[in-house]
């Protein structure tokens, strides 16, 4: 075959994938702003401003997780900027996260016992973020949706130009051409009971790697990394009030099992009962309690 044909088509190629990016980003930056809609919407506004001493406890928690984590998560390509850490006005118990962000419930701070359960939840989240799997979801979605829009145009421009007989009612076909976006928030967000849920289920491989994440940072600034398993016992304890949780993160005797293999592996010897109690009761204490 002629290389300068080889050629062309390559390098058209290129160009109609470069074409995609910003549709793709377009769809995706869209999908993530309703997403951050809808859990205000469902949880309840962002009460942390209210309490400006809390606020700045937690994102300072955060800054230092990330911190304490950086190397691991430069090499997964998500050692950026710390994430804005939400506390929702909202008496279920949950956590989870969206690109950049991080929520907690306030159901979830008055059920935490100490900062090193709060490092726990964050590690978790980083965790999870920096493997990109709800990333590459939103992207995937909105470049589903950029596809199913191309198609639909070339479509109703074939219906249109040798079957004029479907003009009118193409729409109707090329609607069942799927909204990528709307399938994913309808798997994200749902209700149980009445009470809303928050639910993208991740893999035992992938929370494994979030645990892993997650007991470092508590062992990197010498605190008791058994917390971590404490706390994972104690969302399992409240039943309906962390149904969404426990589903999505498959808190369950096989993950209690994979985090105790995790703590015989990395934690020290003799163990740390550090746990800052003190300085959690200090900034936290009843300030999200209503």
């Amino acid at each position: 075959m002629n290389t300068k044909y080889i050629g062309g088509l390559l390098t058209g190629a290129v160009l109609i994938l470069a074409g995609c990016q910003g549709p793709v980003q377009e769809l995706k930056t869209s999908l993530v702003t309703d997403s951050r809609a809808r859990v205000e919407t469902d949880f309840g506004g962002d009460v942390r401003t209210a309490h400006p001493e809390a606020d700045q406890y937690l994102q300072g928690v955060a800054r230092d997780v990330h911190a304490t984590l950086r190397n691991a998560l430069k090499q997964s390509g998500a050692g950026g900027k710390a994430p804005i850490v939400h506390v929702l006005d909202s008496a279920e118990i949950s956590h989870f996260h969206l690109p950049g962000d991080v929520y907690l419930t306030r159901g979830l701070l008055n059920e935490l016992d100490n900062e090193a359960q709060l490092r726990s939840v964050l590690g978790i989240e980083l965790g999870l973020m920096s493997e990109g799997i709800l990333d590459k979801a939103m992207t995937d979605a909105a470049r589903k949706e950029v596809d199913s829009r191309r198609a639909r145009g070339v479509l109703e421009g074939l219906w249109n130009e040798t079957a004029g007989r479907f003009t009118g009612s193409g729409g109707t076909v090329t609607d069942a051409l799927f909204d990528a976006r709307e399938s994913l928030k309808e798997e994200l967000f749902s209700t149980s009971n009445g009470t809303p849920q928050f639910g993208y289920r991740y893999t035992t491989d992938q929370m494994a790697t979030a645990d892993r994440l997650a007991i470092r940072s508590l062992v990197a600034v010498g605190l008791d990394a058994r917390q971590h398993l404490l706390y994972l016992r104690l969302m399992q304890s409240h039943g309906n009030m962390t149904q969404g949780l426990v589903e999505s993160q498959q808190i369950d005797e096989a993950r209690f099992a994979t985090v105790e293999a995790l703590l015989n592996e990395l934690s020290p010897s003799p163990p740390s009962r550090e746990t800052r109690v003190a300085s959690y009761e200090q900034h936290v204490g009843s300030a999200f309690t209503q």
